[in-house]
């Protein structure tokens, strides 16, 4: 069957316009400019942040269970952010042995050149600390919560009144 064929078949299918709807929303991701060097430095949020604005969350989840009277949590992490960069490899031969030679890939953005990350690590959590208001008989279904919501063992959660 030719191309031809097959754009015609397509054509006639419901998922036809979502196709050209996504390909149209990819190009145009691609053509947006995504701001200065300086700019995306200062979206980066580091470990103090992200700590802060958890407990922040936390905080405000726990306080609205039924009989829980007020809260103050504390996260502590083991780690800060960390992240995957890309590299060019280079493998040689000389004859019985292999060399494996590894580059970062740069990218240029507004005169500036920035590694090109693969993936962001998030800082790990090492445990958290709970203080309840009121409402101390609810300790162990926050302690199963936050168990639950931040892959934690129990035995790192210490929830008290």
């Amino acid at each position: 069957m030719n191309d031809n064929g097959i754009l015609k078949r397509l054509s006639k299918t419901k998922i036809f316009p979502y196709l050209l709807l996504s390909l149209a929303a990819g190009i145009a991701l691609l053509l947006i400019p995504h701001g200065s060097s300086d700019e995306a430095r200062a979206d980066t949020v580091d470990a103090y942040q992200y700590a802060f604005e958890l407990e922040g969350e936390l905080e405000s989840l726990i306080n609205k269970m039924d009989g829980v009277g007020g809260c103050k949590v504390m996260v502590y992490l083991d780690s800060s952010f960390s992240y995957l960069y890309a590299t060019d490899q280079k493998l040689e031969y000389d004859g019985e042995r292999r060399n494996v030679s590894k580059q970062l890939v740069f990218s240029k953005l507004d005169g500036d050149e920035l590694p090109i990350v693969i993936e962001e690590y998030l800082p790990s959590i090492s445990g958290v600390a709970v203080v309840l208001g009121d409402g101390g008989s609810h300790a162990e279904k926050i302690k199963n919560m936050l168990s639950v919501l931040l892959n934690l063992d129990e035995s790192r959660i210490f929830v008290t009144s």
